[in-house]
């Protein structure tokens, strides 16, 4: 049974850079170092009465560019 359905959709620099803005986001940095290990950021959508249905963008999704992937729970 599916209880998840995901929409991925491929966003501009400028897009992703604002959605990131308003997005609530997790990392873990080395700052000796200077590096990034991982940074996970998602939100839900404003305006919706559904607090199912969140979003998250990310860069690089399947080596290129910048993606917005839309997420909603069925059940």
């Amino acid at each position: 049974m599916i209880d998840t359905v995901k929409i991925y959709t491929k966003i501009s620099e400028c897009l992703y850079n604002e959605i990131d803005k308003l997005s609530d986001t997790v990392a873990k940095y080395n700052v000796g170092q200077d590096i990034i290990y991982y940074k996970l950021s998602s939100g839900s959508v404003k305006g919706s009465y559904d607090s199912s249905l969140h979003f998250r963008p990310s860069q690089a999704k399947y080596g290129m560019g910048y993606w917005l992937e839309l997420e909603r729970k069925l059940s």
